[in-house]
């Protein structure tokens, strides 16, 4: 139910039914989009974080597992990323996984696989010489 990196329509309706049949409140599909735009940009930083030396994840206490010296010198190298440190940002990190997958594409040549699909020089199944 993803495509081009974020989620179709019917996804959304799924969420939206779901959430408002959980909670019994009213979600819409706005608020739904918001909030996930919101975590999206969260979730990268997260996997920064777990793609460095030092750190870990530990699933039962949603929270970061890291030495207070390697946390400070990360700190030092990236001090808007203290917010990182609680549990308030990891105790959604499997869920944002499941929903916005576990890689993703950073740099200048990030491309979305519809991008490369449609892109008329990409080879889908590149040839090799015949021996």
């Amino acid at each position: 139910m993803k495509s081009g990196g974020g989620l179709k329509a019917k996804a959304y309706t799924a969420i939206e039914r779901s959430m408002i049949d959980r909670f019994r409140r009213d979600f819409t599909k706005d608020k739904i989009k918001n909030k996930l735009k919101y975590a999206k940009p969260n979730l990268t930083v997260m996997k920064e974080i777990m793609n460095t030396s030092g750190f870990g994840y530990d699933p039962t206490n949603k929270c970061i597992e890291v030495d207070p010296h390697v946390w400070s010198e990360y700190i030092e190298r990236y001090p808007n990323r203290k917010k990182y440190k609680g549990p308030k940002f990891w105790r959604y990190y499997d869920e944002f996984l499941e929903i916005f997958g576990d890689s993703h594409a950073t740099g200048n040549i990030a491309d979305t696989c519809n991008n490369m699909l449609f892109e008329e020089t990409i080879e889908l199944f590149p040839t090799t010489p015949a021996s």
